[in-house]
């Protein structure tokens, strides 16, 4: 018989009751396949120089997957994030034929420079996302980590604060995901903010700016208490894009 302690089958329940609100009251996005990879230190270089020659095996085997490798710019250690899109779950099941023939090079000139590896699912949210293709090469990502008492209250308020912003901005600014796997230590939801460049945060206006010109500071108090009962922690880092060890089809 498995035996859960009640810290993890807490976290469970919070994790089936935010995918319960997200199947009633949100359309579906695409999911996003995101495996952060801790590299081994002093071995940049080569794992760099490994995945473009993986890369150039994989496009002269004309294959066809596109991915982003980000490397985060704060913390600990050198990391570098992989994401790709999938339609749904069933892209799991597909074989790349491409990629099989490019195998042994990743073997050979990848894994070897990778320390730790995690992998996880999350899926876009549309109806507080914005609608165009990110094509920026700098972003800003928040990652939070709701309690069980109040977090479900959470996606509402982002919702909430969404609009206001679309409102005075012209069109929603940001891109949602929620996390479709999960486990401890993994957030909820995590948003991204595209900048052009690092000199663009230099004049970013903060979201609770923008909604305290809207509404008020009244209202702003108010909503940013529904934020800090519902979030337990939250972190942020910036990520550059590494376009040469990306594949996205406008190369």
């Amino acid at each position: 018989m498995i035996m859960l302690s009640k810290g993890l089958f807490s976290f469970l329940l919070l994790f089936v009751t935010i995918q319960e609100t997200h199947a009633q009251d949100a359309p579906k996005g695409h999911l996003m396949n995101v495996t952060e990879l801790t590299i081994i230190p002093g071995h940049d270089l080569q794992f760099q120089e490994g995945i473009k020659a993986w890369k150039n095996c994989y496009l002269e085997n004309k294959g066809e997957w596109k991915w982003r490798v980000w490397r985060k710019d704060q913390g600990e250690g050198s990391v570098y994030v992989l994401a790709s899109d999938m339609a749904n779950w069933g892209d799991m099941d597909l074989t790349d034929d491409s990629g099989n023939k490019c195998a042994n090079l990743a073997r050979q000139m990848i894994n070897q420079h990778i320390e730790k590896s995690n992998n996880q699912v999350t899926r876009f949210l549309p109806e507080v996302s914005a609608n165009v293709a990110m094509e920026d090469e700098v972003i800003g990502v928040n990652r939070f980590y709701l309690n069980m008492e109040n977090g479900h209250k959470f996606f509402a308020l982002i919702k909430e604060v969404e609009a206001l912003v679309a409102k005075a901005e012209g069109s929603l600014q940001h891109y949602w995901y929620s996390w479709q796997t999960a486990g401890p230590g993994t957030p909820n939801y995590h948003v991204v903010t595209p900048f052009k460049n690092y000199a663009a945060m230099d004049s970013h206006k903060s979201v609770w700016a923008i909604i305290e010109a809207s509404v008020g500071k009244e209202k702003r108090d108010e909503m940013q208490q529904v934020y800090r009962s519902s979030v337990k922690e939250s972190d942020y880092s910036t990520y550059k894009l590494m376009k040469d060890i990306s594949h996205t089809g406008k190369e």
